[in-house]
């Protein structure tokens, strides 16, 4: 009887080891899968996060360089709408000419423009 305990023992004890060297294999694919799901969430986050930070003075940059025009048009958070005076302003050559005049005649556009340009 007690020859079939030793054995039973025996087979119990490779068992476990087998068990364990799974166990051991299974934790270190999880923490490899944890630790690529931080890297995809880094590769996604990380380029729109700089993007953001670099690219914010270029939006600020064209933003004013077209301000005029968004003047012009009247299109503004406060008055989003269209009306038939702005249509009819759209289609008067004196004020087009003028406002592009005006964009040519400033600085801070005239570079911008130059700059975007010649590069």
């Amino acid at each position: 009887m007690e020859e079939e305990i030793k054995k039973i023992l025996e087979e119990n004890q490779e068992k476990l080891e087998s068990i364990s060297k799974r166990v051991k294999k299974i934790h270190k694919k999880l923490i490899w899968h944890s630790i690529a799901g931080y890297l995809k969430i880094l590769f996604i986050l990380g380029p729109i996060i700089i993007g953001i930070i670099y690219l914010s003075p270029l939006v600020k940059e064209y933003s004013q360089a077209l301000e005029p025009i968004f003047q012009f048009l009247k299109l503004s958070p406060e008055d989003n709408t269209l009306n038939i005076n702005t249509l009819n302003n759209l289609f008067s050559a004196e004020e087009i000419d003028s406002e592009i005049i005006k964009g040519i005649c400033d600085p801070n556009l005239r570079s911008e423009v130059i700059n975007e340009v010649c590069q």
